[in-house]
């Protein structure tokens, strides 16, 4: 099993386990509740009284024991990286392409018609919900993703220009081409310069990429080791290793305004 797994899992374990305590809390809650609703002054349960319990995990400390097994290089390895790299870069270009349009649909609407602008505001609401903007995020990543091995570089440095291509399509495709944009942007006057102020935008952004990431290793490794109590058990202790975890929890809630929602730590 890869190490990255067994941390992974204790991690995700973790969050489980306060995720049940908080359900459990949730139930406890509305029998507290019941009891006082329903009880009078001469049917008084004294569980009313109490809070309702919750047990809030701050975090964990082990000593992982673990044999390698097993160290191997691998290509797929860098998958993990490209990942959150990608990840980080097609939600920042999709959020600058939709406040673009944005930007450029304010900027135009005293020179359309009537009916020009309700379809422009139509499609001014809907690029700025979240829905959308996960979309073309994930449409942007699933790109740069398929590509990555063309985008990624020896000593992890990122092709500019070729990323910036992928980005320009990418924005092309999902968004100037969007079912719901296309037609109106065919059908706009103002088409050359929507394509061109998008173009300026991109090349500004992908400019400003860190192209080398340098704290990144020259190759990855894919770490396979045993764990488990009933295999440890036959090799001899001077080889088993051991290492210490202290994982922390970030408890969060949700916060609740009149027009927004957002998760903010709990302190």
């Amino acid at each position: 099993m890869l190490l990255s797994r067994v941390v992974g899992a204790i991690l995700i374990d973790l969050a489980a386990a306060q995720d049940a305590a908080n359900e459990y809390s949730s139930q406890l809650s509305r029998k507290y509740k019941k009891y006082s609703r329903e009880s009078n002054a001469d049917e008084h349960n004294i569980l009313s009284d109490f809070p309702v319990p919750n047990g809030l995990l701050k975090g964990i400390k082990l000593d992982l024991k673990f044999v390698i097994n097993d160290l191997d290089t691998q290509a797929g390895s860098e998958d993990l990286f490209t990942t959150a790299i990608f990840t980080e870069y097609a939600r920042g270009v999709a959020e600058k392409a939709v406040k673009l349009l944005n930007d450029f649909i304010d900027s135009k609407k005293t020179l359309l018609d009537d009916q020009a602008k309700k379809q422009w505001g139509n499609v001014q609401k809907n690029a700025q919900s979240s829905t959308f903007l996960n979309y073309l995020a994930g449409k942007i990543y699933s790109e740069l993703f398929q590509e990555r091995h063309i985008l990624m570089e020896p000593e992890r440095t990122l092709n500019k220009e070729k990323t910036k291509s992928v980005i320009i399509e990418a924005l092309k495709k999902y968004l100037l081409e969007h079912p719901d944009l296309k037609p109106i942007v065919t059908e706009a006057k103002s088409n050359e310069q929507i394509n061109e102020s998008y173009q300026r935008e991109v090349d500004r952004f992908v400019n400003d990429l860190d192209s080398t990431f340098e704290d990144l290793p020259n190759r990855f490794h894919n770490l396979d080791v045993i764990v488990t109590g009933d295999r440890l058990k036959d090799f001899p202790a001077d080889i088993v290793s051991s290492i210490s975890i202290n994982a922390d929890l970030t408890n969060y809630q949700w916060l609740f305004k009149e027009s927004s929602a957002k998760l903010e730590a709990l302190k």
